[in-house]
């Protein structure tokens, strides 16, 4: 590839007289059929880029596992050669030329006659959607340190198809909810993230960049934002996805209908995403386990994991600041922590088997004091503007045993106990777990704990 450069892809309808007086002769199959009217469609791509040799162009472009440059070429050399067979197919045209050092031009022309509107139910289009619930959101959205072509080609999509806010980063007024930034330049990265820093809100940012992004890594909390990479080739489609993900608590995505295999649609009139049909609900009503296993399981399993986690690890926070932090940087951990039991409850007869995976996370986890300790401080505080100590107000006797005491985790208990846990141990408060048993049958949470 050339180290710089430009792609100028076009699209265009011509009528096939136009078309055909610019060539020497006429199209085979070009000719209007049964009455209906037919254009050519001109579609081209031109770059200025290395170009092609003269010899390669004329007797080697169009042939199966064919490169000028293998080694310095991506792909196997089929792309032209099925372009060309399609082309065919449809009794179309290609033509190309081509100059060392100076770039190619392809141009494919075909004639087809109008096709008919029709409206796919449910529903209108994947993009139609999109631009419909971005324009009703209201957006601002800022461009940062994107080179000047690309930067406009963001702006008109947001602008114009999308009718956000376009405001400047760093300037006072409107602050923007998502940061369209360039991904590939370290000293405009680093620019951007020293603005970031003066931003009280959460953001959200989204670079582009060469390459597909990773998965498993495409998104991630950097401090109190959000980031998300996409990659080029962009447009609009792309774009609207990488919008919607992050502008609001829950919104419709476009990636919602394409992984539902079609028995889901989106209903644009009450803003919600519905079965296609009520037998499909009494499929899944029929067949839920055999398809979605024991949601109780896995909530009670996701909940421990979560606890698990190596930060949690460290022991409780030991001031308010970082408290605060770490209830920013794990967002489920105050819901984890105040209801993992209950989930484990629900499937107290998964926690009774001998030596399974569920039972050996719960375990490692009561028995964890410092993980027990985290949890605890997670459940009981909270951040409060009238107290200054808030994150230490929170009992630091507790222990495994007390917890599966309170949500009356039988199972648990007795494991516990076989390995000689303190049944008599108390916390900072005089709580016992036989306390923790009393108070759960006084409010009519029996459990059959006997201690």
């Amino acid at each position: 590839y050339s180290p710089g450069g430009a792609v100028v892809v076009s699209l265009h309808v011509c009528a096939i007289e136009a078309q055909e007086s610019q060539e020497d002769n006429a199209q085979p199959g070009w000719s209007g059929e049964g009455g209906n009217e037919r254009k050519v469609i001109v579609f081209a791509v031109k770059d200025t880029g290395k170009g092609m040799s003269k010899d390669f162009l004329e007797n080697q472009l169009f042939l199966p596992f064919h490169q000028e440059d293998a080694v310095k070429s991506e792909g196997v050399g089929l792309g032209m050669s099925i372009v060309k067979s399609l082309v065919s197919m449809l009794a179309g045209r290609i033509e190309v030329t081509s100059q060392l050092g100076k770039g190619s031009d392809f141009k494919i022309s075909i004639a087809m006659a109008a096709g008919r509107t029709t409206q796919h139910a449910p529903g209108a289009s994947a993009i139609e959607q999109s631009l419909a619930i971005l324009r009703r959101r209201g957006l601002t959205v800022a461009v940062h340190g994107v080179e000047h072509a690309t930067a406009q080609s963001l702006r008109a999509y947001v602008h114009d198809w999308f009718e956000c806010t376009i405001v400047t980063l760093g300037d006072e007024g409107l602050q923007p909810d998502i940061i369209l930034a360039d991904g590939t330049d370290n000293d405009k990265f680093a620019e951007l993230w020293t603005q970031l820093r003066a931003y009280d809100q959460r953001l959200a940012v989204v670079t582009v960049s060469a390459g597909s992004p990773k998965r498993a890594s495409s998104m991630y909390v950097a401090e109190k934002h959000i980031w998300e990479r996409i990659s080029r080739p962009l447009g609009p489609h792309k774009l609207a996805k990488a919008l919607m993900n992050h502008s609001g608590d829950f919104v419709f995505s476009t990636t919602v209908l394409s992984v539902c295999a079609d028995l889901v649609f989106y209903d644009q009139q009450s803003d919600v995403v519905r079965l296609v049909h009520y037998t499909v609900q009494q499929y899944f009503e029929h067949t839920w386990s055999k398809w979605f296993g024991d949601e109780s399981i896995a909530l009670a399993d996701t909940c421990i994991t979560y606890l698990s986690f190596d930060i949690l690890a460290t022991g409780p926070c030991d001031n308010e600041e970082k408290m605060t932090e770490r209830f920013e940087n794990y967002a489920l951990l105050k819901y984890t922590a105040q209801y993992w039991g209950d989930h484990a409850r629900d499937v107290q007869e998964v926690l009774g088997a001998d030596d399974t995976s569920e039972v050996n996370a719960a375990l490692s986890f009561v028995r964890n004091k410092d993980l027990v300790l985290s949890a605890v401080q997670a459940m009981w505080t909270a951040p409060s503007r009238w107290s200054t100590k808030w994150a230490s107000s929170y009992p630091r006797k507790r222990l495994g045993i007390h917890l599966v005491a309170k949500f009356g985790l039988v199972p648990l208990v007795n494991l516990l106990l076989e390995t000689l846990e303190d049944v008599d141990a108390e916390d900072d408060y005089g709580w016992t777990p036989d306390s923790e048993r009393a108070d759960r049958e006084r409010v009519g949470w029996t459990g059959g704990l006997d201690l």
